[in-house]
């Protein structure tokens, strides 16, 4: 994973041990170096840490035809924890019309300009501000406890980008698609 998306040397460092230690453990390749090696290359990879529960990832490789081919990994592991031993590896093939969709759905959360992290604060404004006792607005912090934390890569035109998000918002809404079309028995999403 690219330490200089995060500014901050320390949260690039931790993610790196905990994305970059289950990706390893999946046997996953680098993404970051694809544009490079492959500059014609067109993929995403969606990898999933339910905090007391198994990993998995998602990688779509994209063919110029149209259609393209879903890797599915799963880790015998806790995503919060260790991610232990490979426990479902496969691959399925993605039609056109299921490609069409998926990059749409990405258009629609438009990926390739989110930052590096959303954090777990996605679509969290309430319709009114609220008011401390003064009848001042007051800063809305939200916090997720463990739940699910979700990576989402993406490589096109030579270009590779990534971006993080906690718990819920459009990452949950693309895993829980992805579970669904890759038939991923005993996948969860907190």
């Amino acid at each position: 994973l690219p330490g200089e998306v995060w500014e901050d040397a320390k949260i690039a460092e931790f993610y790196e041990m905990w994305y970059g230690g289950h990706l390893a453990a999946m046997e996953e390749p680098a993404l970051l170096s694809l544009p490079e090696a492959e500059p014609q290359a067109h993929v995403y990879r969606l990898l999933v840490l339910p905090s007391f529960d198994h990993s998995y990832s998602f990688r779509m490789t994209l063919h110029e035809a149209g259609e393209g081919v879903m890797d599915i990994v799963m880790l015998d592991g806790m995503g919060g924890y260790e991610p232990g031993d490979i426990i479902v590896d496969r691959s399925i093939p993605l039609d056109a019309t299921l490609v069409g969709n998926l990059l749409l759905d990405l258009e629609t959360i438009d990926f390739w300009n989110l930052p590096a992290d959303l954090g777990s604060d996605w679509g969290a404004e309430p319709a009114e501000p609220l008011l401390d006792a003064n009848g001042e607005p007051m800063e809305i912090i939200m916090l997720c406890f463990d739940g699910t934390a979700f990576l989402l890569e993406g490589v096109r035109d030579a270009t590779y980008h990534v971006s993080t998000q906690h718990c819920d918002g459009p990452f949950r809404d693309l895993a829980i698609i992805l579970i669904g079309v890759a038939e991923l028995e005993g996948a969860r999403i907190y």
